[in-house]
């Protein structure tokens, strides 16, 4: 199916308006909210987490918890950056500058092994490349910065996981070939493509490659030190904060095919897709050395829970999907 990108500009202007409109959890549910968040906090000794929630009308909640972190921290967000370089790509489909039939031997001949799997597979997740990350030799808290050729050549002469679109099979590796390829596409490095194509025209100004030495004043700091950003370019090197990452979300929701073409092979626009209390949704969780995130998406209710922290390989799953259930008053969820 043929991605559909919504304009740019009518994004940008739904995001604008969208917060005037935009309702507000009762005190009672952000109550509820707030306990659970702290409950979690101390169970998982978390130092400090933003929470926030966005429905169709806007963001009805956002919060910070614990010393130095407020709703608007910024955080390194992990895997949550598939959403951008996902997003990047079907942008460059609708451009024309690429096809979810084209392949990867049209752009990176070199990889003899990876020359049929197209980009559609690559976008979900099917292409059966091995994960460099699940390596032995992987060391996710590498300062030294390494070039994303040296990612791909780290899994070049492995065989394939699978047959190429067979079945769900998720890899870092995808998504770092799909940097590359939007790079060479285009002529422009993906830092200042992923600027140029999707942050600044939405105004996501929080939003960026997570360099330590860039990172904002008051950006959330770790315990854990953090590894160079190149070890996951394109698949896991932003940070991000909450705003940022629910206008983001609730801007693509308005795109019609958005979590709209792919739910047969269970991940589609940097989402894993599933079942929960009925309803369809989507997820992605994020880990980086230091930090974890998640992101949670009731696509028919156009809801959005967004959870960052500043603790290391935590799941924050569980506590994303309780407040998301308190958002959409499901009892007992």
């Amino acid at each position: 199916m043929a991605a559909v990108w919504v304009p740019l500009a009518l994004l940008a202007a739904c995001a604008s308006l969208a917060p005037a409109y935009a309702r507000s959890i009762t005190p009672s549910q952000a109550a509820r909210v707030d306990a659970i968040v702290r409950y979690v906090m101390r169970d998982r000794a978390i130092p400090g987490a933003a929470v926030g929630i966005a429905t169709r009308d806007g963001t009805i909640f956002m919060r910070g918890y614990g010393a130095h972190v407020t709703a608007r921290t910024v955080f390194a967000v992990g895997s949550l950056t598939k959403l951008f370089t996902s997003a990047l790509v079907e942008r460059l489909v609708a451009r024309g500058l690429l096809h979810r039939t084209d392949t990867v031997g049209m752009f990176e001949p070199q990889f003899l092994a990876w020359r049929a799997i197209t980009i559609a597979q690559l976008l979900e997740q099917t292409s059966g490349i091995p994960d460099y990350a699940q390596l032995a030799s992987f060391n996710r808290s590498r300062r030294v910065p390494i070039a994303p050729d040296a990612l791909l050549a780290s899994v070049a002469s492995l065989p394939l996981d699978q047959t190429p679109g067979s079945a769900l099979d998720y890899s870092n590796t995808n998504d770092v070939l799909l940097a590359v390829i939007a790079q060479r596409v285009t002529h422009v490095p993906y830092q200042a493509l992923l600027q140029r194509t999707l942050l600044r025209p939405l105004q996501l100004n929080r939003t960026h490659v997570a360099y330590p030495y860039l990172l904002p004043a008051g950006a959330a700091v770790s315990a854990v030190p953090p590894g160079s950003p190149t070890l996951a370019f394109g698949a896991a090197d932003l940070a991000s904060n909450v705003p940022d990452l629910l206008a983001f979300i609730t801007l693509r929701l308005h795109d019609p095919q958005f979590l709209r073409g792919n739910a047969r092979a269970g991940y589609e626009d940097g989402l894993m897709l599933g079942t929960l209390w009925g309803r369809r949704v989507a997820y992605a969780s994020g880990y980086v050395a230091g930090f974890s995130a998640y992101a949670f998406v009731e696509p028919r209710a156009r809801l959005a829970v967004v959870v960052l922290a500043d603790a290391d390989a935590v799941d924050l799953g569980p506590l994303a999907q309780s407040v998301a259930a308190i958002a959409l008053g499901i009892p007992d969820a």
